[in-house]
């Protein structure tokens, strides 16, 4: 039995391992470019977290709500290929980053 109530929330999540010597510069860019993802219009909204690993290194964890599955297509279809090219072109072999899709459903 379904629940009359629930809310399904879609998201698209970026984890992007930082070394130390790019902490602070990464940190400035990330910032504008997670402002800058939030206005796309197949997001309804963004946040950015950190975690320091003991290793030295930083994640940034850039997540973009989405009202559907069918946004983070809209999103690759148009838009991810030149909001991917604003990354510095010195840092794509320096930073390794994950992506992930998800859901969750409150009740």
């Amino acid at each position: 039995m379904g629940y009359k109530n629930s809310m399904e929330n879609h998201y698209y999540k970026v984890v992007a391992v930082v070394p130390k010597a790019l902490v602070e510069d990464y940190g400035v860019w990330i910032g504008k470019h997670v402002r800058d993802m939030a206005r796309l219009p197949c997001f309804t909204g963004s946040y950015l977290s950190t975690h320091n690993r003991p290793d030295g290194y930083t994640e940034f964890i850039g997540t973009y709500l989405m009202s559907s599955p069918d946004d983070f297509q809209d999103y690759l279809n148009k838009y991810a290929d030149q909001m991917r090219a604003d990354l510095p072109a010195l840092w794509k072999q320096q930073i390794s980053f994950q992506r992930f899709l998800g859901q969750e459903k409150s009740i």
